[in-house]
């Protein structure tokens, strides 16, 4: 429903995060539909993060980590594994989209 709205949001956008959850395969699927939008819709210089979240619950795991890295190298993004209660990775996330992010030129 909201779908057509979401360009509004990522246009222009210097990262992206594309969050999925390691125990449900349909997430991924539908995080492989965003990655494919944000290609489509999103600046060609756009820094994208692929994040399986829920890594906590590693012992349900449907999405094997081995999977979404190559589609993460596929689609040039970077992978990390995430989880929001116990916040492992999360940090790691923010700070590595910083490292990739253009630093902007100082003015003369």
């Amino acid at each position: 429903r909201y779908a057509a709205l979401a360009p509004l949001y990522y246009r222009g956008a210097g990262a992206a995060i594309v969050v999925y959850d390691i125990t449900s395969a349909e997430s991924f699927n539908k995080a492989q539909y965003w990655v494919k939008e944000l290609q489509r819709h999103g600046s060609q210089d756009m820094i994208m993060a692929l994040v399986g979240n829920k890594a906590d619950l590693h012992e349900k795991r449907t999405v094997s980590s081995q999977e979404a890295q190559e589609h993460a190298d596929m689609n040039n993004m970077f992978f990390v594994e995430t989880s929001a209660k116990t916040a492992d990775n999360i940090n790691q996330l923010f700070e590595e989209i910083a490292k990739r992010l253009p630093r902007p030129t100082p003015l003369s």
